[in-house]
């Protein structure tokens, strides 16, 4: 773990102004600088950037914090790995803490699990290369246009037959049982006797690896090379410690940057899409693996772009998918167009076919999702027909629902109605019918899940339950003074857990960061999680003037006398009721007495 002197002096040599102009430029405004914000679309420029506090905050979406938090916003990666790439970005070497043994294992293990994907790659990729049982593999990527040079550049591999040959293998390496089905290359399955017995997972099979965000392999994914086996064309790993498919995509962590360069992520469907269009240097595409794209996906790639471009097959699967993949963008207010591939094409054949300027024009082209939409129901379906009228627009105006941002829903039901013939106030009550059935389906979901149902704002946001306690907590982290008052203050004080947002005013209180030193500041609100993080950096961005130790004991003040205010109300209520005690009325009547002291002061 990476000590918290280390994090400080890290954020400390980090200028966020010349980070943040090493993404997009940024324009001088007063003190601060402003930009459009990269994390949601917005014509006015939200986001500010201040030299003084070394915070960015978007006042559009709500999304801010330090150095460390925008590099994990718009490369999706997380704080410590947000740390080393700050130290190595300001030469500064990283010192790192004792951890539990609990969390060292863990960390060993996973190191196992990385190292074991490693070397089973290396030797996949060697099969392929140098075997004579790989040939017809060989001959299959020949076949898709897919050179010698390609398959060293994305270590395309080859699993032979026979699962004697791969557990050979494994055990010249040391690598045991449980480790190999930990790490999904290996499986359980019942023998002829019914006893378990073990397996390779994946048998004659082109392999492609699968990186995480550093390009370390945590997976694979094998497509069979016999036509006539009846076994699944694609079987990827399962589910483990390193892997998870909801949280993956086929060749991000190389396409991150030239999507941050583009402005545009292209979806396909198939590795051998993606590795075609690299190959003829179209880089901006990513493909899910093995399961529809999901919420998690585009929160992704919403952290390098606002436009994706879906791009899948021309069939009815193909449209499904499409639509599965629109509705996880679209809630993600994400602009969406789509590719209207020629019947019988994939990006793939289409690159080898046309080449590779053809496929830019038909990405250039690329339809608004919707239109993409009203396009593919022309070809299956009688638009003249009232009834298949009715049923398109009750398609066009659940998808519009989906759409957070009022703006761009108001624009799409202009647009669609228009291009429909539809009268646009009656298509806007449909859609607005559509976001009251999804509302109430979110309820649904979120109570079977047993969560509260989040706001309609892009990102989640903490809201301080009195102004007291958040200008108390905004004068703990801009005032030195303020904060050592506060801090002896809440100590002494009994009923802390009465004052509204009483526990985080404990936190800010008792932590050990200096308001004076922005680095100390910025890793102390990480450590709250990024949706308070976000309103505490807010606060910090925009101090108010004046008195700032008096303005927290005003503060103080004021929270403590809504306590006893509240208890004088419920002792008054109390004392109204017919079946009290005469003891417990004397009682109540001197703590009422006692109350009326303090407010009187």
């Amino acid at each position: 773990m990476i000590s918290e002197e280390t994090v400080e002096r890290v954020l400390n040599s980090t200028d966020i102004v010349d980070l943040v102009q090493s993404y997009f430029p940024l324009r001088k405004a007063g003190m601060d600088y402003t930009a459009l914000c990269p994390f949601h679309n917005e014509k006015t420029p939200s986001f500010t950037v201040s030299p003084a506090k070394q915070m960015f905050y978007c006042f559009g979406c709500g999304v801010g914090g330090g150095a460390a938090r925008f590099l994990m916003e718009r490369e999706s990666i997380d704080f410590p790995s947000a740390i080393r790439r700050l130290a190595e970005r300001a030469g500064i070497p990283i010192v790192e803490d004792q951890i539990s043994p609990e969390m060292s294992g863990k960390l060993k293990q996973r190191s196992k699990l990385l190292a074991v994907h490693h070397e089973a790659a290396l030797w996949f990729h060697l099969n392929l290369l140098k075997k004579r049982e790989a040939d017809h593999a060989r001959a299959y990527l020949k076949k898709r246009g897919l050179g010698i040079e390609v398959a060293r550049d994305w270590q395309l591999g080859y699993a032979p037959t026979e699962a004697r040959t791969f557990f050979d293998w494994a055990r010249s390496k040391n690598y045991d049982t449980p480790l190999l089905i930990e790490a999904g290359l290996a499986a359980e399955r019942e023998g002829p006797t019914g006893r378990p017995r073990v397996v390779a997972r994946f048998r004659d099979r082109l392999m492609f690896p699968v990186c995480n965000d550093f390009g370390e392999v945590i997976a694979f994914s094998g497509r069979t090379l016999d036509p006539e086996a009846n076994v699944a064309k694609y079987l990827n790993s399962p589910e483990t410690a390193l892997f998870h498919k909801s949280k993956t995509l086929f060749g991000l962590h190389r396409s991150k940057r030239p999507i941050l360069k583009a402005g545009r992520a292209v979806i396909c469907e198939g590795q051998i899409d993606l590795i075609t269009a690299f190959s003829q240097g179209i880089e901006t595409m990513v493909a899910p693996l093995g399961t529809a794209f999901t919420d998690e996906h585009a929160r992704m790639l919403k952290r390098l772009t606002q436009e994706v471009v879906v791009c899948f097959d021309a069939d009815a699967a193909g449209f499904k998918a499409a639509q599965r993949t629109y509705k996880a963008l679209a809630e993600a207010n994400m602009f969406v167009r789509a590719v209207e591939m020629p019947e019988g094409e994939d990006p793939d054949s289409y690159i080898r076919q046309y080449g590779p300027e053809a496929f830019q024009t038909l990405l250039a082209d690329a339809a608004d999702f919707l239109e993409f939409h009203i396009g593919h129901r022309a070809k299956t379906a009688d638009l003249s027909s009232p009834k298949e009228q009715h049923e398109l627009a009750r398609e066009l105006a659940d998808n519009i629902a989906l759409v957070r941002d009022k703006m761009m829903q108001d624009t799409m039901i202009n647009a669609v109605a228009a291009r429909l013939g539809l009268s646009h106030d009656e298509f806007r009550r449909r859609v607005f019918a559509s976001v009251k059935q999804h509302q109430k389906q979110k309820a649904r979901q979120a109570r079977w899940e047993g969560k509260q149902e989040a706001e309609e704002a892009p990102r989640e946001t903490f809201e301080f339950q009195d102004a007291s306690s958040r200008l108390l907590c905004q004068m703990m982290l801009i005032d030195p003074q303020a904060k050592n008052w506060a801090q002896e203050e809440i100590h002494n004080y009994s009923n802390t857990q009465y004052i509204p947002d009483g526990e985080l005013l404990e936190k800010v209180a008792q932590a050990g960061f200096d308001p004076s030193d922005s680095g100390s500041v910025s890793a102390f609100v990480m450590t709250l999680g990024d949706t308070v993080e976000s309103t505490l950096v807010k606060l910090t961005m925009k101090p108010p003037a004046g008195d700032h130790l008096q303005a927290a004991k005003d503060a103080w003040r004021n929270l403590t006398l809504g306590i006893v205010k509240r208890r004088y109300h419920e002792v008054n209520g109390l004392l109204k009721k017919s079946d009290l005690a005469p003891e417990e009325m004397i009682q109540l009547l001197g703590e009422l007495k006692g109350l009326k002291e303090k407010l009187d002061r």
